[in-house]
């Protein structure tokens, strides 16, 4: 079975709910007036690199290939989005400029743009060495017409139109103008000329982020303000940053390598760490020298740091092969460029291993290159404050530039036109849910938020034991043990033992404290867990005579014994380790960290205590709350299974698997969820083992409830636009064979109906309150289905939580496949409102459903299934085997752990 896309036209029936207030926003969208023009174009030539040429009345395809010197033959394709603009900026102004009079456009990708009307087919021979040798050829091919007003018309009026086209086009052609940095393929503008330091020798530089986007009838241009964080031009300064805070002195930048070292073991091992950590953060750029040279210097990529780089000595050949002699880094720099080296005992970059070559630091510049690592905590509190922007500033902004993008047009060639005024939508704003209370207590929000003071939980948890470990200093934590079990007891939790009708149950009781030793953590792990199996197999003994019984115990009383560690302020590792040995033994562990130090705030007070409860709760088989909403109650007519998945990836530069997550509801509350968690090919979008992971969750739901899911929404989370399709017809699909499978082992009366819903939050769409003198933000509940949503596929923006700082941004939702007829816009809608109130951690709505939120949770604790020596030796390897990182993966056992 597989699903077919439904497109909507502009007057078929939209994906449109009523329920709600009528409202008016405005957004950051403006309308554009394309020019009547025709354009071409020119057919793909599948064997290479294509690109996509425009003209005034011509589009092509273009190939690329590099030209083997030594066979005089074409070689491989050319796919550096970077080198293939300087391919074609090479062929437009040196190698053919009458061809291309007016000047062409390129994108970087597979978009090129001219005015003017080329031949079917053409080659051309780009030289980019002056002359000496030919390195590429380009070949282009012509396709066929295309006229954006009369596509757009025929959209109108639900006769096609090639619009994927028309959205390429236009975007090629407002991009190319604008004057800042822009690297190829990326929709940010960034201006290096205001930006501001940060630490380790970062700077921040704003950004304008433009789009064009296909509405439900239209074209409209997307404009938003951003930021991104690049390295400073200068290696030196930037390396001298990252290890010391003192003024940049190049005699700093002379280290020593630690194998070379004379110095103690413990002083080796921090010049170990300093090495390391500066190759990890320059490794991977592309470095070129920092002074005018007649001779071409070619951008290189650093692939290690080399001490004493001056003195490296090296063969030097003359042209005429007659003659060699060993000189080194210092002399050949003098000699070749006349430059003299101030510190030739610092540090250099090595760009090559085979032949080796190595380029002093003071001599190294870097040129407009994204940081696209993890930032440490320190700069991410600096990003965060500056791109937290209250929403009248964000549009005054947005405005600014817009007029910045309607000046380029002009000088692009393209002609269009860009409203003045930003566009307005009607919306709706829904209801906010109310909660749902332990003791039948239900109340109202306060704009999305609610106090647990003086109320129980929906279901309280148990407890069969629990133990503190304390692996700090601190000798006096009664008081705080004391807090939080009287906040446990107070919100209804309690203490069972045993399970069925005779259970024993009763008020929490105190938890032994155990001191912990942070260089030892296994060691009274095993300990714990050794005590916690001894003291319940002698108490399972003594209550029950019938063995499965006693089993059954065993295994309830384990999947609720909580262990509560009391951690150091700074305290990685031991987190790790914990985490590891309670996810996959199926401990439930709850780490709580020592006070910061610098804070004069005292942490351990009431709304603490109860922050660490809601996850205790949840942790050990609890529901904290449930909303109130019409939709909500109408999942509990049937039997009904929700899904979260979600696939996380390693950071850049970082060689591991990616970590695809499933989670799924167990109960008509839909709070209770468990998850699966699988392996796969890094950077790997979409779920490999899903079916199975269905099958799996499948049975684990029959196994709860008796019967299989009548219904199943899944909600995937992570899916870019250009992913859609690919997402529809392979998970779909895999979804359907597990219902299938599951079909032939359990006799169904009702196959399960599957409503398939991407969750996307990368997106730049922002919505306002038009005020009297201002604007403000969007209010919580809003739902925004009209004008600016794709034609595509049924879609709708939902503003579902009451965020303070900065603008408020909306997740949409699109809607890939629905098999249940009573799922209409209005029901899905509501839906994902009430799971926006269900997070088990947070008394407040927030921005994705619950399901959402927990499979992001998982694919965050990849770390921890596995244990830090099995991860140390995996991430040594520049080659990811998934098969040894499969064998030292350990799956977690049970229930809300991620929480």
């Amino acid at each position: 079975m597989t699903s077919q896309p439904l497109v909507l036209k502009s007057s078929g029936d939209l994906f449109k709910g009523t329920k709600g207030h009528q409202c008016s926003i405005i957004s950051n969208t403006f309308k554009l007036r394309l020019p009547d023009k025709e354009y071409y174009h020119y057919d793909r030539e599948y064997r290479c690199l294509q690109i996509d040429i425009w003209a005034d009345n011509v589009c092509t395809a273009v190939c690329i290939r590099k030209w083997d010197k030594r066979k005089e033959t074409e070689g491989e394709q050319l796919k550096n989005p970077s080198r293939t603009v300087a391919v074609i900026e090479r062929l437009q102004s040196v190698t053919a400029p009458q061809e291309f009079n007016p000047r062409g456009v390129y994108d970087g990708a597979v978009n090129f743009f001219t005015l003017k009307n080329m031949s079917q087919s053409k080659t051309f021979e780009v030289s980019m060495s002056d002359g000496k040798f030919v390195d590429f050829t380009v070949t282009m091919n012509l396709v066929g017409k295309i006229n954006p007003n009369r596509d757009i018309a025929r959209f109108r009026q639900n006769q096609g139109g090639n619009m994927e086209h028309v959205v390429n086009l236009v975007q090629v052609y407002m991009r190319h103008e604008m004057k800042y940095y822009c690297p190829p393929t990326s929709k940010f503008y960034y201006k290096s000329g205001e930006s501001s330091n940060l630490r380790h020798g970062l700077e921040l530089w704003p950004a304008i982020f433009q789009s064009v986007r296909l509405g439900r009838d239209d074209l409209y241009l997307n404009i938003d303000t951003g930021v991104g964080v690049f390295y400073g031009q200068d290696l030196a300064q930037v390396c001298h940053k990252f290890l010391r805070a003192s003024a940049f002195r190049l005699q700093d930048l002379i280290l020593e390598p630690p194998e070379e070292s004379r110095a103690s073991p413990s002083t080796r091992e921090k010049m170990k760490r300093e090495w390391e950590a500066l190759l990890r953060f320059i490794k991977g750029l592309e470095v070129s020298v920092n002074f005018k040279t007649s001779r071409k210097y070619p951008r290189r990529k650093i692939v290690d740091i080399y001490p004493r780089a001056g003195r490296y000595q090296f063969v030097l050949e003359r042209a005429d092969k007659k003659e060699k002699r060993v000189v080194t880094v210092e002399e050949y720099y003098q000699m070749a460029y006349g430059q003299r080296m101030q510190c030739p005992d610092a540090i250099g970059v090595v760009t090559r291993k085979d032949p080796f070559s190595v380029i002093p630091i003071e001599f190294c510049r870097l040129s407009q290159q994204m940081y696209k690592k993890v930032l440490d905590p320190e700069n991410t509190s600096m990003v965060l404050q500056k791109a937290t922007v209250r929403p009248r500033d964000r549009f005054r902004a947005i405005e600014a530039a817009r007029a910045e993008c309607a000046g380029s047009l002009p000088r692009s060639g393209l002609n269009a036109e860009i409203s003045t005024r930003a566009m307005q939508i009607p919306a709706r704003k829904l209801q906010i849910p109310g909660i749902a209370f332990g003791e039948a207590k239900k109340e109202s929000t306060n704009n999305g938020q609610w106090n647990m003071r003086d109320k129980k939980y929906y279901q309280p948890g148990y407890i069969s034991e629990w133990a503190v470990i304390n692996f700090t200093n601190e000798n006096n934590l009664g008081p705080m043990i004391k807090g939080l079990t009287e906040c446990c007891q107070s919100r209804g939790m309690f203490r069972q033992r045993g399970i069925g009708p005779p259970a024993e149950t009763g008020r929490l009781h105190l938890p032994r404290i155990l001191p912990g030793n942070p260089l030892h953590v296994e060691r009274v792990l095993q300990e714990v867990e050794a005590g916690a199996k001894r003291d319940c197999d002698s108490w399972a003994g003594n209550r029950y005579k019938d063995p499965s019984m006693k089993l059954k115990a065993l295994h309830d009383m384990s999947n609720h014994f909580l262990v509560v560690a009391f951690l150091p302020f700074h305290a990685a590792e031991i987190r790790q380790k914990i985490k590891h040995w309670g996810d996959t033994k199926g401990f439930m562990t709850q780490c709580i960290r020592q006070k910061d130090p610098s804070s004069p705030r005292n942490k351990f007070n009431d709304q603490y205590y109860n922050n660490l409860a809601l996850k205790i709760n949840a942790k050990v088989g609890g529901v904290n709350f449930c909303p109130i909403e019409p939709s909500f109650d109408q999942c509990k007519s049937a039997p009904m299974m929700i899904v979260g998945a979600d696939v996380g990836h390693a950071s850049p530069g970082v060689h591991r698997p990616s970590l695809a997550s499933v989670v799924f509801s167990t109960d008509n509350t839909f709070s209770r969820y468990q998850a699966l968690a699988s392996l796969q090919q890094g950077r790997m979008e979409a779920i490999a083992d899903l079916k199975q992971m269905m099958l799996d969750a499948f049975k684990k739901f029959h196994g709860t409830n008796g019967c299989i899911p009548e219904r199943i929404v899944f909600f995937r989370d992570g899916v870019s636009e250009g992913e859609f399709s690919r997402v529809r017809d392979s998970e779909v699909e895999a979804i359907h064979d597990a219902i299938r499978e599951v079909g032939r082992k359990v006799k169904l009366t009702k196959p399960p109906k599957l409503t398939f819903i991407i969750v996307g939050k990368r997106h730049h769409l922002k919505f306002f309150v038009q005020g009297r003198d201002s604007v403000d933000q969007p209010p919580q509940g809003l739902v925004v289905d009209t004008e600016v949503i794709s034609p595509l596929y049924p879609n709708f923006y939902l503003q579902s939580h009451a965020g303070m700082l900065g603008t408020r941004k909306s997740s949409h939702y699109t809607v890939l496949h629905n098999e249940n007829e009573t799922f209409d816009a209005d029901f899905i809608q509501g839906l994902a409102f009430s799971l926006c109130h269900l997070q088990a951690r947070a008394t407040k709505g927030v921005s994705i459903p619950a399901p959402v939120a927990y499979a992001d949770l998982v694919c965050s604790r990849v770390e921890f299934h596995f244990s830090k020596q099995d991860l140390e030796m995996l991430d040594s390897r520049e080659v990811v085997e998934i098969a040894q990182w499969e064998e030292k993966f350990r799956p977690a056992k049970q229930g809300m752990y991620f929480v």
